[in-house]
């Protein structure tokens, strides 16, 4: 997913900025295109594809032990999940302070035997475990997004968007296992492909890089400090994210 604010609209008293989302299922062709609104409101966060029917997307006046309801999805089943927020404190991002909340795993997905860890909604950015979605699918884990980058007009405030907009290649194939760990992982590429392995903190600080021949790759986790790490493995025609813990 590609998402951009492309203007604004004024609907009655209120200002909607207009968010263009660009989804890519499995190749170019399937490219297709959401337009929806946002709308932020004491430090609340709005969306729909309607200004007359717009839903909660974020909200960052919850406090430590409050819970809400989450719209999930596995494959093509669907149901709510309701998840508690189990830690909140401040981040500091690019020179300014930030509320974030933490939330529980997602239970739904236990009988799926699927792993699926908590929301990490960072304020005035969204959510750094997922991803920020405005194309109203809610989570859906089969696909296992990220957060690769945002960035306010053309500075980057987490993550790397530089080359600027690069599409999610389907054709870059890669393990990485295992996932958490407390020393090493290792990252197989296929035959013939060569990457960049960029460790981010989840504050979107670049940790450290490494060049990633093709086949197996070791790298060394041992000497960072515990806690969720943002990996990407990045090649000059595409680019891919993966949540990393280190226990």
């Amino acid at each position: 997913l590609y998402s951009e604010i492309i203007g604004d609209t004024v609907v009655g008293l209120d200002t909607f900025q207009i968010v263009q989302t660009e989804k890519v299922l499995d190749q170019p062709s399937s490219t297709t295109y959401v337009t929806s609104y946002l709308l932020m409101d004491s430090n609340i966060a709005y969306f729909g594809q309607d200004v007359n029917n717009m839903e909660v997307l974020y909200d960052f006046n919850l406090s430590l032990g409050d819970s809400i309801i989450q719209k999930v999805g596995y494959g093509t089943s669907w149901g709510s999940d309701t998840v508690e927020v189990v830690y909140v404190d401040t981040v500091t991002i690019n020179g300014v302070d930030r509320k974030r909340i933490i939330f529980s795993d997602f239970s739904y997905y236990t009988t799926q035997q699927f792993n699926a860890p908590g929301m990490m909604w960072v304020e005035g950015i969204g959510d750094l475990t997922y991803g920020v979605d405005f194309s109203g699918y809610g989570y859906n884990f089969i696909s296992n997004w990220s957060l690769v980058c945002f960035t306010e007009g053309i500075n980057p405030i987490f993550g790397t968007c530089a080359p600027a907009h690069v599409e999610e290649n389907q054709d870059l194939e890669f393990s990485l296992f295992p996932n958490p760990t407390s020393d090493f992982i290792t990252i197989s590429l296929s035959e013939n492909e060569e990457a960049i392995f960029i460790l981010y903190s989840i504050n979107g600080q670049k940790v450290n890089a490494w060049h990633l021949e093709s086949g197996t790759n070791q790298i060394d986790l041992i000497d960072h400090p515990k806690g969720i790490y943002i990996g990407v493995i990045q090649t000059p025609a595409s680019s891919s994210s993966v949540r990393i813990v280190l226990e």
